[in-house]
Parts: structure tokens; C-alpha cells; sequence
């Protein structure tokens, strides 16, 4: 557990200041306890959910992540447009989260089930919402939209758009820490970034970062508030593995195979929005399935299925009839040109003896394995 008060946290009351009454004092140090509980308890629920992550980031949609996006921009716009556009209070709520030093711009939604990550940052519904009074909760999946939320420092901006407003907040202070941790805030309002840490990591992890910041600030919403970062359209292809039927039948799927996973890297020249995208994990999904039918394809000696996976490539001859199985973790290296993915560089050992690496790469709508050597 961890008791220390995050940076900022509590204001120096001179002795001779008029301060709230008992009662007040009473009612604000209850409200507080309660916060600090209920982040302890978000955070184990959180990691809990990080169980079946793997299990789910196949799923994932860029398309259904811009959806919602665009359909709050609208929103907000209709709200600004309205007759009490100009007057309107910002009220907390839904909305959409820019932090412009990571040039992220994303929705925030109620929820942090897994449906819900799958296309936004979610609010943990047992906090409130981010505003000047209430502390409130967003997660997100690592190798996501938080893949880079441990590039903030303290002075760092925050904002939050709702329609009628933008609520503007600073960092106060970062840590890796775990499920259960305690978090202390003033009498402000704030927000709580939390995701798993390493931000890379492709496995469960139940090790938490947490990026806590405090209310500075409400401001009219203007078109500048609603310009996305540029590139901000990620959309990648329906790849298709070209693996015969038969195959597929087996299962091709991380859901459908036993594998360690490590961790994501990028290559080439990829945008920010890109890799705080689901577009990421959905790539990934593609090249695992290739990775996959490949490794089915070598144990069950089938030179037939491996010409259509690799139509150019020698596969070697020691690795042919041998059931093959990871022994070390898989490690993914995405090679992306600005939002457009190119290949995929996958590196590990297969049955302690043989460290291989593995290219694949897009071509049309398809992903192929353009190498694999062993050394």
C-alpha cells in the first residue's frame, strides 16, 4: 500500500485563516477517504480486467474507435452551434481527451469493460468525472492510447473537452506501482491516467502506471479544441493471411494458440496517432495469425501450405516435422510508413535451441512472410 501524498497535493493554511467549519472539515475529509478507496479498488478491478486483454485486442477496431470520435466532435459542435452555445456552463461528462504533448486525441466513454477499451479510454463509473471538484479515473490499454502517457512530466497539460467547455489540468506526479495502491488527492478536482506498465508489454501484467494531475482551469471551447493532430485518420486494411482452409480450421488465433508474448516496438517512420491507435494490436492480430499458420504449417511438414504463406521464401530444412513451441518471449516490431503498416519484424527461440527471426510483410490485402532465418 502507499500512503504518499502524490506532488501539490495539500495547501499550507496560514494559522490565523478563516477556515470551513468543523462540520465542513468533516464531510471533506470523508469525501476524500472515499476517493482514496475507490482508486485502490478501480486499480485491482483494472489489472483484473488486464487478464483477458489478450484474449480481446484481436478484435479491435480502428473504424469503431474514429466512429465515436467523430460522433462527439459533432456533438460538441451542435451544443457550440446551439442559441446557448455562447453561454453554456461545461458540465462533466463524456467527452475527449487531448494531452498535446503526446498529440492524443481520443473519446473518453463511461466503462472499463473490455468492449469498451477496445475503441476508447474508458471513466471507471464508481469515480467521478474529471472536473474542478471531482477526481476521476481513465484507462487504457497499453500498446494503445496510453502506450505513451509515461512521456509526461510534472507542468505538463491535460485537457479535457466536454461540450460548453475545456477543462484544463497539469501533472502533479507519476509512478509504477500496483493493484491496491493508495493515492491521496486535494481538495480539487483531477484526473487519474492509469494503464499497465511497461506501456509495451504485449502479456498480463498487473503492474500499474499511474499519472495523476490537478484542475488548473475551464476555457471556452473554440474549432481550435476540435482539430485532431494531422494523420489523425488511422485505418488499416482487412489483412487476409492466405492460409488454406484446412488450416484455418485448426485455429490460427492467439485466442487458439499457446504463446509467451514480450513486448511491441516501431520502425519505419510511425505518427504518434498511429501508435496511440488500436490500429497497433489489430496489425499485430494480423501478423500473429501468419505467425501461427507458419508455425502449424512447419510441425505438420507441409511445404503446400507453406508456398502460399511464403510464396518466396526457403524454409529451413531443421525446423520441418517439429513441433515447435516458443522459449522465449515473442517479440513484435511493427514497421509502419507514417499510418500505413508495411511489416512486421517477430523475434524469439524456438525449442530452446533455435532463435529465428521471422518478416512479414503487406502486400495488397494480404500479409505474407517475406523471410525467416535461424541462427
Amino acid at each position: 500500500m502507499n500512503d504518499t501524498p502524490s506532488e501539490g497535493n495539500h495547501d499550507e493554511v496560514p494559522p490565523n485563516a478563516k477556515g470551513p467549519t468543523e462540520p465542513t472539515k468533516g464531510r471533506a475529509r470523508r469525501r476524500l477517504r472515499l476517493i482514496q478507496l475507490i482508486v485502490g479498488v478501480i486499480l485491482v478491478l483494472v489489472a483484473a480486467i488486464g487478464i483477458g486483454y489478450p484474449l480481446y485486442w484481436n478484435h479491435r477496431s480502428s473504424i469503431g474507435s474514429q466512429t465515436i470520435l467523430k460522433g462527439q466532435i459533432q456533438n460538441i459542435k451542435r451544443v457550440l452551434n446551439s442559441p446557448s452555445g455562447s453561454t453554456c456552463a461545461a458540465m462533466p461528462g463524456p467527452g475527449i481527451l487531448d494531452i498535446p504533448k503526446l498529440g492524443l486525441f481520443a473519446s473518453v466513454v463511461q466503462g472499463i469493460d473490455p468492449v469498451t477499451l477496445e475503441t476508447s479510454i474508458g471513466h471507471d463509473p464508481s469515480t467521478p468525472w474529471p472536473s474542478k471538484t471531482g477526481t476521476g479515473l481513465l484507462a487504457a490499454h497499453d500498446v494503445s492510447f496510453f502506450s505513451q502517457i509515461d512521456n509526461l512530466q510534472v507542468g505538463d497539460e491535460i485537457k479535457y473537452v466536454v461540450p460548453c467547455g475545456v477543462m484544463v489540468f497539469t501533472v502533479t506526479g507519476h509512478q509504477v506501482t500496483h493493484p491496491g495502491a493508495i493515492f491521496k488527492f486535494g481538495a480539487v478536482g483531477g484526473v487519474v491516467l492509469d494503464t499497465c506498465w511497461p506501456t509495451t508489454a504485449l502479456f498480463y501484467t498487473p503492474t500499474r502506471y499511474i499519472v495523476t494531475a490537478k484542475y488548473l482551469k475551464t476555457v471556452p471551447v473554440s474549432t481550435e479544441n476540435l482539430k485532431q493532430p494531422t494523420e489523425s485518420t488511422v485505418a488499416i486494411p482487412n489483412l487476409v493471411v492466405p492460409a488454406p482452409p484446412t488450416l484455418v480450421q485448426q485455429g490460427i488465433t492467439l485466442s487458439t494458440n499457446s504463446q509467451m508474448m514480450g513486448t511491441m516496438s516501431f520502425s519505419g517512420s510511425p505518427s504518434s496517432t498511429f501508435i496511440q491507435s488500436p490500429a497497433t494490436l489489430s496489425f499485430e492480430a494480423s501478423g500473429l495469425n501468419l505467425w501461427f499458420a507458419m508455425l502449424h504449417s512447419l510441425s505438420q511438414n507441409r511445404p503446400d501450405w507453406l508456398k502460399l504463406l511464403g510464396p518466396n521464401v526457403s524454409f529451413p530444412a531443421q525446423l520441418m516435422g517439429q513441433k515447435l513451441y516458443s522459449t522465449t518471449p515473442l517479440f513484435v516490431n511493427e514497421i509502419v510508413k507514417t499510418t500505413t503498416p508495411v511489416g512486421i519484424t517477430l523475434t524469439t527461440t524456438l525449442n530452446g535451441k533455435y532463435p529465428v527471426v521471422v518478416h512479414e510483410s503487406v502486400e495488397g490485402n494480404k500479409i505474407v512472410v517475406t523471410g525467416l532465418s535461424v541462427s
